[in-house]
Formats: C-alpha cells, sequence, structure tokens
C-alpha cells in the first residue's frame, strides 16, 4: 500500500518512500502520518527527502551489523524523520551555497529541536522524537542542541547521527563536492570520541562496504530518477 499523501513527480520517491513505510511495522494511522510526513519533507526540499530515505536506509545496515535487530525497525523510522524540522527552516538556509551568518546558523540548528517538537505532539515513539531532536549531538559535549556528551545521548541518535555525517560528506551539495567512501570513513574516523561514539564508529568500520554498497545502489537510483525528469 502507498503511503497516503506521496505526491511527486519523482518515481524514485514514490518507490523508495513507500519501500522505506513497508519496512516498518505501523498502525493504519501510523502508516498515514508517516506518508503525510514524507510528502511534505519532498515537497519543502527534494534533497532533504533523498537524504532522509539515505540515513534511514544506511542507518538499518548499521544497526543489523551491530546486532541491534530488535530495535532496528524504529531506528529506521526515527532516521526516516530526523530531519524533519527542516520543514520549519527557511529554503534560503538550506540551499545556502556559502558560510552562513551566525543568525542564520541558529535558524538552521532549530530543526532539531522544531522537529522533535512536532514528533513528540504526532507518535508514540520515543526514539523517533529523541532522534529527531539529537543527531547534532557530540560526543565531547560540544554539540547542539542541549550539549550532551558521552552516554547521555540517546543511542539511537548517536547511530543515526554517524550515518548522517557520512551522507553528508558523500552527497554533492551547494556548499561541498562529494567525496568518496574512503574520504568519508577517515573523516569519520578522525573524529572517534570526539563526534562520535567510539563503539559506534567501530561497528561502522567493520561494516563499511555493505554501507558503501548500499549507498552506491540508492544514488545510481536518485540519478537514473533525475535523468528521467529532466527529459
Amino acid at each position: 500500500m502507498e503511503p497516503v499523501g506521496i505526491k511527486t513527480d519523482s518515481e524514485w520517491g514514490k518507490m523508495m518512500v513507500t519501500s522505506a513505510v513497508a519496512r516498518l511495522t505501523l498502525g493504519p494511522e501510523e502508516h498515514a502520518m508517516t506518508g503525510f510526513f514524507l510528502a511534505a519533507i519532498g515537497r519543502a526540499d527534494q534533497i532533504t527527502l533523498n537524504h532522509s530515505v539515505t540515513v534511514s536506509r544506511l542507518s538499518e545496515v548499521l544497526c543489523r551489523g551491530m546486532g541491534l535487530n530488535g530495535h532496528t525497525p524504529e531506528i529506521v523510522m526515527a532516521a526516516l524523520f530526523h530531519d524533519i524540522g527542516k520543514i520549519g527552516v527557511e529554503g534560503r538556509f538550506l540551499a545556502h551555497d556559502g558560510p552562513l551568518e551566525p543568525d542564520e546558523v541558529r535558524a538552521l540548528q532549530a530543526h532539531t529541536t522544531l522537529g522533535g517538537h512536532a514528533l513528540s505532539r504526532m507518535f508514540e515513539r520515543e526514539t523517533v522524537t529523541l532522534v529527531a531532536c539529537h543527531h547534532h549531538e557530540k560526543y565531547d559535549g560540544t554539540g547542539y542542541p542541549a550539549g550532551l556528551a558521552g552516554d547521555e545521548i540517546p543511542p539511537a541518535a548517536r547511530i543515526v547521527g554517524l550515518i548522517d555525517a557520512y551522507d553528508a560528506i558523500r552527497a554533492k551539495r551547494n556548499y561541498s563536492p562529494a567525496r568518496t567512501h574512503d574520504e568519508a570513513v577517515a573523516v569519520l574516523v578522525s573524529a572517534r570520541g570526539t563526534h562520535f561514539d567510539p563503539a559506534v564508529i567501530d561497528a561502522f568500520v567493520r561494516t563499511e562496504r555493505e554501507v558503501a554498497s548500499a549507498f552506491a545502489e540508492i544514488h545510481a537510483a536518485i540519478d537514473a530518477d533525475s535523468a528521467a525528469l529532466q527529459h
């Protein structure tokens, strides 16, 4: 069943959203709400939708590599919605191709608390809310919005935060070129114990080839869909 509300010219977007939702165990109300939210993300910014679906799929790969099978569906769902707060952020910040001013940085960072607040009212799933709010915390306590450190950071947020950073490094953006898998791994490993939980980094290194394969598959589909839309 296709999630309610998916309205996009992107066949890849429809397919990936439908596939992502199908992997979750949802009641009818949550199913409809999930489709609605993902459609809203896509209408606000297709890049954010692509990123959200990619992070969800790669988080699933990492969770399975960590043996978290019982918790995987909840984390997969949380990863889908980790950036939903960007719907409330002005589009000019999301599409910016240069350094942001301090007030613009604060506005962009607010997507964490905006997303957490919205999801807490819509889903009775604490993990989904916590990931949206805390996926930009850092292991050494220098992240945002709450400056949590170490085990204070929800475990699912530590996982999704790492995969979020991996996709940000790998994907081409207005403000940065795409980098290779090996370059991304080097950047992430260099932040072991500062930005990222050492245990999560170690698990990522063990599963990096599976992550790279899933990333390549997803982005091949994105590229093919983009080419089709241009013709």
